[in-house]
């Protein structure tokens, strides 16, 4: 069983899969980061987790300077090779929790689909002591919903029953309603030193093969820590129910949310 600091790395041992399999961010989602964090192309920009660099990428086509942290050295330099045209793009290998960053240095501190990786007793501090005065900390939640048309949630908890001995017959996934409800979790670690925060969502429909899925799937850290035989039980029996029910597709819903917080 790994730890903590063991789990928040295994991505890096999916690194070109997850560069293939993962979903860009809606451009939507990052025209309105941009507007609303009011930055600059002389604004610094901190990015906490690059990943591969779908949201670097993003950024740095919009003419901006992006300094980016990533934990995992595959990643890293899958993410380097995602924007080698980029002069305006660094990016660092190293731990956030760790790494010692100069207080007040960043116009925008990012962390998309990464901040619930980050120590929990220190993240939020961090962010606010970083953060220059007037700038923005902004975090990037990918949420997995149920769309309330497509029984494919439903049907597959037949397999994850049968093979992940983690799944609970009461499971499921929350409908986009309920997850807007619940708004931003972390909110408590932004009160103090933050304006109000901005609140918005966007959601997407992604279609994807038996193949495609069985690929996203494995990029997930809850199936890349399950051992064989369990998990490629799992896989194969998701990816005959595919094939054989759903006519070898389905379509899968994110919902993805963006907060930003001014700091005073």
């Amino acid at each position: 069983m790994k730890d903590a600091a063991g789990k928040k790395s295994i991505f890096d041992s999916v690194a070109d899969l997850y560069d293939i399999a993962r979903p860009e961010y809606p451009v939507s989602l990052i025209d309105d980061l941009v507007e609303n964090s009011g930055i600059k192309v002389s604004s610094r920009i901190l990015e906490i987790g690059t990943g591969t660099g779908f949201l670097t990428r993003a950024l740095a086509l919009k003419g901006f300077t992006v300094t980016g942290i990533e934990l995992g050295s595959k990643l890293a330099q899958k993410a380097r090779l995602n924007v080698p045209k980029f002069t305006n793009v660094t990016i660092l290998e190293g731990d956030f929790d760790t790494e010692e960053l100069e207080p007040d240095s960043y116009d925008l501190v990012v962390a998309a689909t990464s901040y619930h990786w980050l120590d929990p007793l220190k993240r939020g501090q961090k962010i606010r002591n970083i953060v220059s005065k007037g700038g923005t900390a902004a975090i990037i939640e990918t949420r997995h919903i149920d769309n309330g048309r497509d029984t494919f949630p439903v049907s597959s908890q037949e397999c994850y029953l049968k093979w992940d001995k983690n799944t609970t017959a009461e499971f499921r996934l929350p409908g986009r309603d309920e997850v807007v409800k619940d708004g931003f979790r972390y909110s408590s670690e932004f009160r103090d030193g933050f304006e109000k925060t901005i609140n918005k969502n966007y959601g997407t429909d992604v279609e994807y093969t038996a193949s495609e899925y069985r690929q996203l799937l494995s990029t997930y850290s809850d199936i890349i820590l399950m051992e064989d035989p369990s998990r490629e039980g799992l896989l194969e029996c998701l990816t005959d129910m595919i094939d054989k029910n759903y006519g070898g597709k389905i379509t899968k819903s994110y919902l993805w949310q963006l907060f930003l917080m001014k700091k005073k």
